[in-house]
């Protein structure tokens, strides 16, 4: 699957370099894995921290996630700068910004390229619930005398799952809801969106949002290094709630900035707190179809000349998102 996905990646790249033609590019979009959030999309996700969660002890597990999300977000901050470098080359050379957009999408399908190589690279220890081999039938009657009579192997993941109490259904659903709605705020202001954003209402140079992109990027990894240290002192849901509404009251204020350096400084401030729950919690379905609706929501106040009121929006439903969460769920023991 992660070899399929990043065939997709590579398709997709080499798509946007070579057509000018827009069903092409709106298949590729879809079909190619690119996200207009900025944040991985795919299947590399859920499978990359499946691999990471049986390969690892459940004490370690946080741990883990959170340097998995630490360099993740290296990777897109070290992203934009590469291409705030490309397009302000371009820029500088007189060349046209879409001749700087391609060059972007062919070094995306390169590293597409690379991550299919990878891929295939990996052993078959990183399968998720791996069959174990048979064993064979012994040659000879000493040789089946040697050999153990139960096998020397830890109890599989079916066990383990049924010697531990379940989530009530009922607080399963509650949990899928609220986090439904965050992802439906997350979804109405993009990293797309905000670049749109800047664009049109500072005038905002590509190459500077590509920079200051990527400094919330930087941001946002410096602050993944502390999530782990804050979810083992403070619980899922005070991690959750005491870094998240800081953040959002951040957003609104962002929405309502007059000026662009102020926009751009709630902007940083913001993804100092933004993520720091991302390595302790993991949304999948819900997320994913309760994003759906919110470009779209983002679309229609962009046409009503109400672009501000987006993250005003989505800053006071992620508040009460978080409100809902610590209300219901103070005293849970989601330890992971």
């Amino acid at each position: 699957m992660l070899a399929i996905g990043s065939a997709l990646m590579l398709a997709s790249g080499v798509a946007f370099y070579f057509s000018d033609d827009y069903f092409v590019l709106l298949g590729a979009a879809i079909f190619g894995i690119i996200s207009p959030s900025g944040n991985e999309t795919g299947p590399f996700s859920a499978l990359e921290q499946a691999i990471l969660s049986q390969l690892t002890e459940q004490e370690g597990r946080v741990s883990l996630l959170m340097w998995y999300a630490v360099i993740g977000y290296a990777g897109m901050g070290v992203g934009n700068l590469a291409t705030s470098f490309v397009v302000s080359s371009f820029d500088r050379a007189g060349k046209s910004d879409l001749a700087a957009y391609r060059v972007i999408f062919l070094i995306y399908g390169a590293i597409a390229a690379f991550k299919v190589a990878l891929s295939f690279a990996l052993s078959a220890k990183c399968e998720v619930d791996a069959p174990t081999p048979p064993r064979s039938a012994p040659s000879s009657a000493n040789e089946g005398e040697r050999q153990p009579l139960l096998d020397n192997r830890t109890p599989s993941a079916d066990a383990t799952v049924q010697t531990t109490a379940p989530l009530a259904v009922g607080r399963l659903m509650t949990l899928c809801l609220i986090f439904s709605l965050d992802s439906f705020a997350s979804s109405l202001g993009t990293g797309s969106f905000i670049a749109y954003f800047l664009r049109t209402t500072f005038a905002a140079p590509i190459a500077l949002i590509a920079q200051v992109m990527s400094v919330t990027a930087i941001t946002t990894c410096l602050s993944q290094l502390a999530a782990g240290s804050l979810a083992k002192r403070l619980g899922v849901i005070y991690t959750m709630v005491c870094t998240h509404v800081p953040a959002q009251i951040f957003t609104i204020l962002f929405g309502l900035a007059p000026t662009l350096p102020l926009a751009l400084t709630l902007l940083i401030a913001r993804s100092c707190l933004t993520s720091m729950d991302s390595s302790v919690r993991v949304i999948n379905v819900c997320k994913t179809l309760a994003s759906t609706p919110g470009p779209t929501l983002s679309l229609a106040l962009v046409s009503l000349g109400s672009s501000r009121i987006v993250f005003v929006l989505m800053g006071g439903i992620k508040i009460l998102y978080n409100v809902i969460l610590l209300v219901l769920f103070k005293t849970a023991p989601l330890q992971h």
